[in-house]
Order: C-alpha cells, then sequence, then structure tokens
C-alpha cells in the first residue's frame, strides 16, 4: 500500500502537481473513476479497505518523505 502512495506521491513530491489527482499519467484517476480500465482497481481498492480509506492513505501520507 505504501509502495502505491509512494509512485502517486512522486509528482507531488517533485513539485509536478500540488494533488494526487492532478496529475494525468497515474493510475490514481483510474483507480478513482468509474471509466472501464485496465487497471486492477478492485484489487487495489481492497487492499486499501475500499474507495474511501484509500483517498484517506493518501492524504496521510501526502507530505511522507521515506528518506526523512
Amino acid at each position: 500500500m505504501r509502495l502505491v502512495v509512494y509512485i502517486h506521491g512522486n509528482p507531488i513530491r517533485a513539485g509536478l502537481c500540488s494533488r494526487f489527482e492532478d496529475w494525468p499519467y497515474s493510475s490514481n484517476r483510474a483507480i478513482l473513476s468509474d471509466q472501464e480500465t485496465a487497471v486492477q482497481r478492485d484489487a487495489v481498492l481492497r487492499w486499501f479497505g475500499g474507495r474511501e480509506d484509500f483517498i484517506a492513505f493518501h492524504e496521510e501520507y501526502k507530505d511522507w518523505h521515506p528518506d526523512k
């Protein structure tokens, strides 16, 4: 789960965007949308315990830096 959030947070930490949903090349958008996708959305959401927990986990670790 932390790896997913880490990857989704890379553009934020790099200063390329300020919110997870702003980065167009991330699976974050596909996971949270209702549109058809090749991403294993249901499996990922189960890891987090559901959509709301997926969002909450991301917000909690938004400023997480593994090197600190």
